[in-house]
């Protein structure tokens, strides 16, 4: 490759480096490089980190598509280090993997300064979060949705903390939609994530509310997808505080799975008029059953969220 570049550009001194080399080789030639000895350095990986080269204000990365975006992402920051205006080329065939092209997007997009943290959310988007969430590296983050997996980290990181395994203060959601925030309405993926993370920890209704709004307020009216997301929040949420096991949503059926002790079929039951109309059952394996009657379909999810809240609220532990 060094032959063929000196062809290229005659009368340049260029010179190759590589793992294979021995200690001190290796050493004599990055040093002739840095005290402008060498003009080209033709080299392998072995130079993604470590090195602080201020003179070096060009990189060429050939085949860029075959290289991880954290190897990109490093390789791209041996350049740049000085004052001088530095240049990377991402060399790549006409076509590209998938996978490839997200990576080399992301090279292209996240270029400020203090990219490191969007780069590793990106990242991990793409090849997924590894053995945390599955037997595989690439992980299965899409599986579990991002909230799911932030509920899974923070108890893991507080049972280490402490040696005890969290309380089980949770509500399993069996919805017929999906809630998300994707792309196309807030672009920035640090953005998304923070916007999840928050609803996740949302304490009740006003602290999602303040969520909500402020995504509207920076990107506008939100999507049906963020709205569902809201909502779904909301009812996790609400379902927690009335210490809810599960809530299902099929159609026009609301179905609620509670403990024996404590029983908050009466609240709900009584509350329940105030926002819909149809027939109220309770099951004999503590369920309450609600018959969702004269309501279009689009408008169950925002009413059944509303519901929960305010019995949520009205209920001794909802405060």
């Amino acid at each position: 490759t060094s032959r063929y570049l000196k062809e290229l550009v005659p009368g340049v001194r260029a010179e190759a480096a590589h793992g294979q080399m021995g200690a001190h080789e290796l050493s004599e030639k990055m040093d002739r490089f840095i005290r402008h000895k060498i003009d080209m350095l033709v080299c392998t990986t072995i130079v993604e980190s470590g090195l602080d080269i201020p003179n070096a204000n060009t990189i060429i990365i050939n085949r860029a598509d075959k290289f991880g975006l954290g190897q990109l992402y490093q390789l791209r920051g041996r350049v740049g280090r000085d004052r001088h205006r530095a240049y990377a080329y991402l060399l790549v065939p006409d076509t590209l993997a998938p996978l490839a092209k997200k990576r080399i997007k992301a090279m292209e997009e996240l270029s400020d300064l203090g990219s490191g943290f969007k780069l590793a959310a990106r990242d991990m988007e793409i090849r997924g979060t590894g053995n945390l969430l599955g037997p595989q590296q690439s992980g299965q983050i899409t599986a579990v949705g991002f909230e799911t997996y932030l509920r899974m980290m923070e108890e893991a990181v507080q049972e280490l903390r402490t040696g005890k395994p969290p309380a089980a203060a949770d509500c399993a959601l069996a919805l017929e939609f999906t809630g998300k925030l994707d792309a196309a309405y807030i672009p920035p993926l640090d953005q998304r994530m923070n916007f999840y993370s928050r609803l996740y920890r949302a304490k009740n209704g006003g602290e999602i509310r303040q969520v909500a709004e402020e995504m509207a307020d920076r990107f506008g009216a939100p999507p049906e997808k963020a709205q569902k997301l809201v909502e779904a929040v909301t009812m996790r949420m609400a379902g927690i505080k009335l210490g809810l096991e599960k809530i299902e949503l099929t159609g026009n059926t609301l179905r609620l799975h509670f403990p024996k002790e404590p029983n908050p079929a009466p609240l709900l039951a009584a509350n329940a008029p105030k926002f819909f109309r149809g027939k109220i059952a309770a099951g004999a394996e503590n369920r309450l059953r609600i018959e969702i009657a004269g309501m279009a379909p689009e408008k169950i999810p925002s009413a059944v969220a509303a519901y929960l809240s305010h019995c949520a609220a009205s209920s001794p532990e909802g405060g």
